[in-house]
């Protein structure tokens, strides 16, 4: 509302003075620098404040206020912030620590419902003057879920030391999850191909770092009863993905995250390395 009204006095203040031809600049605290503007033969009155524009024309009927949206000044369309689904599965995997325990390969996945949820939600964008390239950075959160394709779960043995599977009865379903505090950085590129005038399609590829805050699994049984057991299971609590975007326009994209770090600490459980691909919203 402040500004709202500094704008008018501004105008009111300078529409009186129709010989001057100049361009006046006023630094307001809230807002970056405002420009008032006079054409030549002082009848019409442009300011300009950051990414808006209003110009007062003098008729002979009054005044005519138009508000028009400078696109020159337009947003860097980075493809964080915003929510993502995905399906996970494992690009590699190493069961020879369980070699001598006569245990399989027991992280088998229904990958139809083996699903990542992530909530981005902070981001900030270092660009160029033409907003054509960027370094994307932010705040996120990503929640795992690996659902089990057996009839089984995971516990820590003590004796062994190391995540093993423990055989169910009786079960409808059962998981693993996990959850992480993730951060950003990649370099995103606004290509020249266009979905519509104002929706480019965009090129990001970098590294996302996550930091472990809860892991648990759940049990639901054939009669409906539901056992969840937290705890650490070993999980790494650090881990790094290499990870690629591709926008389609500013509001929709999909996604790649390619797990550069085992789901669980070196020698604690096997070494199985997720890779998540979905869909994202903006």
């Amino acid at each position: 509302m402040k500004t709202i009204t500094l704008l008018f006095a501004i105008l009111i203040s300078v529409s009186s003075a129709y010989a001057l031809t100049d361009t006046l600049r006023f630094e307001v605290q809230e807002n970056p620098v405002i420009q008032v503007i006079m054409n030549e033969n002082g009848d019409a009155t442009t300011v300009e404040m950051g990414r808006r524009k209003i110009e007062v024309i003098e008729s002979g009927c009054g005044h005519n206020v138009k508000f028009r949206y400078n696109r020159s000044k337009r947003r860097f369309p980075a493809h964080w912030q915003g929510i993502e689904f995905g399906v996970n599965m494992f690009h590699d995997s190493n069961y020879s620590l369980y070699d001598d325990r006569n245990v399989g390969d027991f992280f088998d996945l229904n990958y139809a419902k083996s699903i990542t949820f992530n909530l981005n939600l902070f981001e900030y964008a270092f660009t160029n003057r033409n907003k054509t390239v960027g370094v994307v950075t932010g705040l996120g959160f990503s929640f795992m879920d690996f659902r089990f394709d057996n009839p089984l779960t995971i516990t820590y043995n003590r004796d062994w030391g190391m995540v093993y599977p423990q055989n169910l009865d009786n079960i409808k379903k059962s998981k693993f999850h996990a959850s992480y505090l993730t951060a950003p950085l990649m370099l995103e590129v606004v290509t020249p191909l266009r979905l519509s005038p104002n929706n480019p399609l965009t090129v990001a590829v970098g590294a996302i770092g996550g930091l472990n805050i809860g892991s648990r699994t759940k049990i639901k049984g054939n009669d409906g009863n539901k056992t969840k057991e937290r705890r650490s299971f070993h999980v790494n609590p650090l881990k790094y993905d290499l990870a690629g975007r591709i926008g389609f326009g500013r509001h929709f994209g999909v996604f790649a995250n390619y797990s550069m770090t085992s789901l669980f600490a070196e020698g604690k459980g096997p070494e199985l390395y997720p890779l998540t691909v979905g869909i994202s919203f903006h």
